[in-house]
């Protein structure tokens, strides 16, 4: 099917079970700062995860990969990857939409990068036993901390962009 629009009918509002701490959001944002990553347990509730999954599987069945059709939203069939993978869920699942105002997750973003902080993507994906990405990557340009005057021009990270 080459629909690109997914008339999503559940709109169900999915919360969590974690009651915002600002001083938790502060340990929370210097830990990320300091290991660069952060990992939160038990926010997403089991309906929650299944309506994740059910939107993801609807996609994969339903819309076309940019490899076929350039505004498509599945990686490209032919690249080699073995991850089945959409972009920019959220704009047509209510439930990939719902994580970006849940709690503690909202409160953490804004406490991390700024209280206007936005999406740029949202993908979700599926690796099979033995696929997935197996080295380092990041998706965006990296974001320094700069806490004492001026950036210093001479950073290089072993990132390839």
């Amino acid at each position: 099917m080459n629909s690109q629009i997914h008339q999503d009918t559940n709109n169900q509002r999915f919360e969590s079970n974690y009651n915002v701490d600002q001083q938790q959001i502060e340990t929370w944002v210097e830990t990320f700062n300091q290991q660069g990553c952060l990992f939160l347990e038990e926010v997403l509730t089991e309906e929650h995860c299944a309506q994740l999954r059910k939107d993801l599987d609807w996609a994969l069945q339903n819309f076309t990969s940019r490899s076929d059709d350039p505004p498509g939203k599945l990686n490209n069939k032919d690249g080699g990857s073995k991850i089945q993978l959409c972009h920019q869920m959220f704009e047509h699942s209510s439930a990939n939409l719902n994580l970006f105002d849940l709690e503690p997750i909202v409160s953490f973003a804004e406490g991390l990068v700024a209280s206007n902080c936005h999406v740029i993507h949202n993908n979700s994906f599926i690796t099979p036993p033995g696929g997935g990405i197996t080295s380092w990557h990041q998706d965006d340009a990296p974001h320094l901390i700069i806490t004492d005057g001026e950036p210093p021009k001479n950073i290089r990270l072993p990132v390839l962009f």
